[in-house]
């Protein structure tokens, strides 16, 4: 026969094992890498990506447009610590004109992950390219370490990224690629007639990330027309289309 401290002590024992199971059910558990969608920009030393480059420069002067095509291999070549513990990757680009031309060295940039984003850092402008998880129209604002009280860079102003098309597949016209998620990070006309001389813009930029490949299409156009300084209202900017042939 049990006295009543055991039958304290038998009741006590479910008591905390129901308290235990639920604890343990409530607990958050870390998301996966591949539920916050960092497959779709893998960072490690070896990967590289191929593309063909198709870029055009719009003169304002004489309403001409300055065409060039040429190839470029991404590559990460190693990696470095900064003064704040962070690990970043380098990316080593490297040029030619065709497939029939050699490899030259064009420059180095280098991608930073994080827990919840990855920045990259090219030609000493900071983009915030990817934040997790990867889900339609979750958004970020991606320009937010650029001056853009510039003259130069004024074009990355207010530009708000988003995500599209998660889990579609995408043809570069190239290549096929199964799992993408694309990215919208502006398309944006613009008439300003508050100063004495109005101007016309327009922004567009747009890219595509593959899973377990990373970045395999780019757009990038921005033109202005000054009307007081241009002839015959001529754009002044550029395009730059990048689309991947080949990657590891």
């Amino acid at each position: 026969m049990l006295c009543k401290a055991d039958m304290k002590l038998w009741i006590g024992i479910p008591l905390v094992c129901c308290v235990a199971l639920w604890s343990c059910k409530n607990e958050t558990e870390p998301a996966s890498d591949i539920a916050m969608g960092k497959e779709y920009y893998p960072v490690q030393v070896g990967k590289f990506i191929e593309y063909n480059v198709d870029s055009f420069f719009l003169n304002d002067f004489d309403c001409s447009t300055t065409p060039a095509s040429y190839q470029v291999h991404d590559e990460i070549t190693e990696t470095f610590t900064d003064n704040t513990g962070q690990t970043s990757y380098i990316v080593t680009r490297t040029k030619r004109a065709d497939s029939t031309a050699a490899w030259e060295q064009d420059k180095d940039y280098y991608v930073t992950p994080y827990t919840s984003r990855i920045e990259s850092n090219e030609d000493n402008l900071r983009f915030i390219k990817v934040t997790f998880p990867v889900k339609n129209n979750y958004n970020w604002k991606g320009n937010v370490y650029i001056n853009t009280n510039t003259e130069e860079f004024q074009y990355y102003a207010d530009w708000k990224y988003k995500y599209q098309n998660v889990g579609q597949p995408f043809n570069t016209g190239l290549k096929n690629y199964p799992v993408t998620a694309s990215v919208l990070g502006i398309n944006h006309s613009d008439l300003d007639t508050t100063e004495i001389a109005p101007y016309n813009s327009f922004t567009y930029f747009t890219e595509v990330y593959a899973q377990n490949v990373g970045m395999v299409s780019r757009e990038f156009t921005y033109w202005r027309i000054d009307t007081a300084l241009s002839n015959n209202n001529c754009k002044k900017g550029f395009k730059i289309i990048m689309k991947a042939y080949n990657n590891n």
